[in-house]
């Protein structure tokens, strides 16, 4: 869409983003999830070292810190993915292999 472009809703001028975050998932205009993707892997990466923090003086057993892992950072790190197409998610994966080197 070209800057000229000019959108008006009652009257308002309404902005022209390049992408905007709208129910917690980051859109962008050129339909790419690559900044989608990179705002839940720091979401689910803070999550994680804080379950980290807390668990860190913990003899918990492996098998439950995989649980915690699976009932804390999954949900963040998969929030939206039915709409990510079928784009390859490094970022993603990397999240998982640093699940494995905390636990």
């Amino acid at each position: 869409m070209a800057r000229i472009d000019s959108w008006t809703y009652a009257g308002q001028n309404i902005d022209i983003v390049d992408r905007f975050t709208y129910l917690g998932l980051t859109l962008s205009s050129g339909g790419s999830f690559a900044k989608a993707t990179d705002a839940l892997v720091d979401k689910a990466l803070k999550a994680m070292h804080a379950l980290l923090f807390v668990t860190k003086n913990m003899d918990m057993p492996i098998d439950i810190m995989f649980n915690l892992f699976d009932a804390y950072v999954l949900p963040i790190l998969n929030y939206a993915s039915e709409t990510w197409g079928f784009q390859t998610a490094n970022n993603i994966e990397r999240v998982h292999k640093n699940s494995a080197n905390g636990f």
